[in-house]
């Protein structure tokens, strides 16, 4: 629920209040006895596009990597695809083209193979 008002909070453009929402998030999930890293990645996501949304791309990046160290660690090809995607983003908004065609370009070698087509295409668009 928490990760669900902090999306809320991005698409309405309060970024702080979705900040602070995906922490509590975060705090909750990370205090679990059982195994919910895939949830824990999910809502560092969300956290990164706060902080691209909000004009701090570069403060996403940590974010990202640790949801994609996550995903790798589950072996959820999709969902590393997606990390690497959005690693891309970070990348070409911070004024690293090389390394965000080199992501993109991972992420759609991987969303090919799961089949994602919806992903794939705006990896593409991303990719310019």
């Amino acid at each position: 629920v928490i990760g669900s008002l902090a999306m809320l909070a991005d698409v309405m453009g309060d970024y702080d209040r979705g900040k602070v929402l995906v922490q509590r998030s975060l705090a909750a999930l990370r205090a679990l006895p059982q195994d919910v890293r895939s949830s824990i990645a999910l809502a560092l996501i969300v956290m990164a596009d706060l902080e691209i949304n909000s004009g701090h791309p570069a403060n996403a990046r940590a974010h990202v990597d640790e949801a994609l160290t996550l995903w790798q660690e589950l072996e959820d090809e999709q969902h590393v695809a997606v990390a690497l995607w959005r690693r891309g983003r970070v990348e070409r908004l911070v004024a690293h083209p090389e390394e965000a065609t080199a992501c993109i370009e991972r992420a759609l070698a991987a969303l090919r193979r799961t089949g994602d087509r919806n992903l794939e295409y705006m990896a593409l668009a991303d990719l310019g």
